[in-house]
């Protein structure tokens, strides 16, 4: 609702077949002056998908990393009589632009296709052990994302 004013954020289609779309809040809108960057890789399931593909759709930021996950399932827990509960998944959704990012896998489990590719690919480099994670002088991926922005950024007038 900060990004998008009454827009479909995901579509929802049940196993039974009902449909149901689901839109941000109105009147929450926040106007953003600044490139806007949204850093991903294989772990960025869920809501973090949902967040990245709404504006991406809407066409409000650049995506840097590696592709996302690929989660795509609405889940919901039901208690069971014994007191343990058990998740299941109830529906699919779609982002806005209606795309399927459900990640598909072969018979060993191997990636195929599913989530959300980035803009700007570049994956965490983890055989340079002068990178830290988060660090902003060594995380490469960080880096890539300050330079995205600097590119963005609108030149100073003279």
């Amino acid at each position: 609702s900060r990004f998008v004013d009454g827009k479909r954020v995901i579509t929802m289609k049940e196993r039974g077949g009902r449909i149901e779309e689901v839109r941000a809040p109105s009147g929450q809108k926040h106007v953003f002056r600044y490139p806007v960057v949204v850093l991903v890789n294989d772990d960025s399931a869920s809501a973090a998908e949902i967040f990245t593909g709404v504006l991406r759709d809407y066409r409000l930021i650049t995506i840097v990393g590696t592709h996302t996950y690929g989660k795509a399932s609405v889940q919901n827990v039901f208690p069971l009589i014994d007191g343990s509960v058990a998740k299941i998944t109830i529906a699919r959704y779609f982002l806005p632009n209606g795309q399927d990012i459900g990640r598909k896998v072969d018979q060993d489990g191997t990636f195929l296709t599913g989530g959300i590719d980035p803009d700007v690919q570049v994956a965490f480099d983890l055989d340079n052990e002068k990178v830290k994670f988060g660090d902003p002088k060594s995380d490469n991926q960080l880096l890539k994302c300050f330079s995205v922005l600097d590119s963005k950024r609108a030149p100073v007038p003279h």
